[in-house]
């Protein structure tokens, strides 16, 4: 039996460890009570999983969140790890892990969880470790699970209108990058938005350089300002305009037509311009030119004609005529009649390739041979200012060719190095075989030619306006020349050096007999 003293004390202690408990429970139901006041408001659901045994208690929330009864859920963390999504489990498992481990106070992760009726749920799980044993190894976790399913339907629906978005920014960029015309769009300011690549390689400007700035720092003109201007007042809903720019890198001045187009708001009220601007420089060009052709055709069949109706009258009008004259005036008109043919013939070439039709050719396996010395030989007779030189290698080569219109190319070339090497000179005529083709070249050492001058040396209608040179002609012979070459498969180019001369290519393809 113990003393009277210790039992009193025992008793002493048991009561106050009692006491101590029933606060501890108080404390302990009050935190329970409050956090499930706030799981109330917040209709989040509780989950308390006892490490050791498995048990994973949940409320009533937690499981009519997934739509079960509570008495449908069998209270284990097996349970758990059934519902949520393999490939969720993947990523949430490990930072559990790392929360029992310590390494992290507290985890939130998102995963999906199966419902009741098959579907999934988008949960945002929290939790930590509420107590651990001495040595550290967890216990009990406790948590809550939010249904966030709506949050992530909403992320889902913006995701995909950025997407969206995105891909139709894309369609718009690659539109504008496709565009062959240029496009700058400014505000009602007159300041840049935007600009596609053909504008900044019109303007030869960088994006970055002109975003912000006022179109008129990049185009440079007050009619281009005045213009802008006049859409933005509504004083006019389109309006189109020529400006010259110089080609810094070319040193030549180009055309640039501008459309402006008005962009409207919500209330029909002009907030910027649309301006397109494209490179006319060529087409002005043309139309030039073919004025100029038109002049010229009529002058060049004029001439003839006036010779050839003059002669004819003569002999006509005077019979004591001798025979030696009357043959001299006969061959006048014979000359001029074929010179009105050429010019004919050269209208017709144009015609067909206007048309898009292929020049007919009648093809015979044969060498250039004769052709080539013939020519040579009638410019010898009729420039004697000029010097022929000649180095006529493989001249006997096979070439599938029609006779007639190669004889035109050349004809065309010696003509063209004689007209333009107005104080003589020698010319110079070389053939040659390689193992791609035949070629034959032409050079003079005449007036020569610009870098721009030898680009447009084959367009319809160009001709080279040398100093000093009466040339006539149409503009057309290099073109239909081109059109000839490329018709028998074969390549012409042109190299020249101003006041030093040109040199004329041509290199056709080789017969199989050869």
């Amino acid at each position: 039996m113990l003393p009277g003293g210790l039992l009193l004390v025992l008793i002493g202690l048991l009561l106050w460890n009692l006491h101590i408990r029933k606060i501890a429970e108080q404390l302990i139901y009050e935190k329970e009570e409050r956090l499930r006041l706030a799981l109330d408001g917040s209709q989040d659901g509780f989950w308390d999983w006892d490490v050791s045994t498995g048990s994973n208690i949940v409320d009533e929330r937690w499981c009519r969140m997934l739509g079960y009864e509570p008495d449908e859920i069998e209270h284990h963390i097996d349970v758990w790890e059934k519902l949520v999504h393999p490939d969720d489990m993947k990523k949430t498992r490990p930072v559990h892990e790392r929360c029992m481990r310590g390494e992290i106070s507290h985890f939130a992760t998102e995963f999906r969880m199966r419902t009741k009726q098959g579907g999934w749920k988008w949960i945002l799980g929290r939790g930590m470790v509420v107590s651990r044993d001495q040595q550290g190894n967890p216990l009990r976790l406790t948590g809550t699970h939010k249904d966030i399913s709506q949050q992530k339907n909403t992320e889902h629906a913006l995701k995909k209108a950025l997407q969206e978005s995105e891909e139709a920014r894309n369609n718009i960029n690659a539109i504008l990058t496709s565009l062959t015309d240029g496009m700058i769009v400014s505000n009602r300011d007159h300041h840049i938005t935007m600009i596609n690549r053909a504008a900044q390689k019109l303007l030869d400007v960088d994006e970055h350089q002109a975003i912000g700035q006022l179109v008129e720092t990049i185009v440079d003109g007050q009619v281009f300002s005045d213009e802008l201007g006049s859409i933005l007042s509504q004083e006019k809903t389109t309006t189109t305009i020529d400006v010259e720019m110089m080609d810094q890198s070319r040193q030549e001045m180009r055309v640039i037509q501008a459309r402006f187009s008005a962009i409207y708001d919500n209330e029909s009220i002009p907030s910027g311009a649309i301006t397109l601007l494209q490179d006319v420089t060529r087409s002005r060009e043309m139309a030039r030119l073919k004025s100029e052709f038109i002049s010229t055709a009529a002058h060049e069949l004029r001439t003839p004609l006036t010779a050839m109706l003059g002669f004819s009258d003569l002999l006509l009008e005077s019979p004591d005529i001798s025979a030696e004259e009357r043959r001299e005036y006969l061959q006048i008109i014979s000359s001029k009649s074929e010179s009105l043919a050429a010019i004919v013939d050269d209208l017709l070439d144009l015609s067909r390739i206007e048309s898009g039709r292929l020049i007919t050719l009648d093809q015979k396996q044969i060498p250039l041979q004769q052709t080539l010395v013939g020519l040579i030989e009638q410019y010898r007779d009729s420039c004697p200012d000029h010097q022929f030189i000649t180095h006529l290698n493989d001249i006997d080569s096979m070439l599938y060719i029609d006779e007639n219109k190669m004889a035109q190319v050349i004809e065309n070339l010696l003509s063209n190095a004689v007209k333009y090497s107005p104080e003589g000179g020698n010319i110079s005529i070389e053939t040659r075989r390689e193992p791609d083709g035949f070629l034959l070249t032409i050079a003079d050492q005449g007036i020569g030619m610009t870098p721009a001058q030898v680009e447009r040396i084959f367009n319809k209608f160009y001709r080279v306006d040398g100093t000093n040179t009466a040339v006539g002609g149409l503009g057309l012979g290099m073109s239909i020349a081109k059109h000839i070459v490329e018709a028998h498969q074969g390549e012409i180019w042109v190299e020249s050096t101003i006041n030093q001369g040109t040199t004329s290519y041509v290199r056709l393809p080789l017969s199989d007999l050869s």
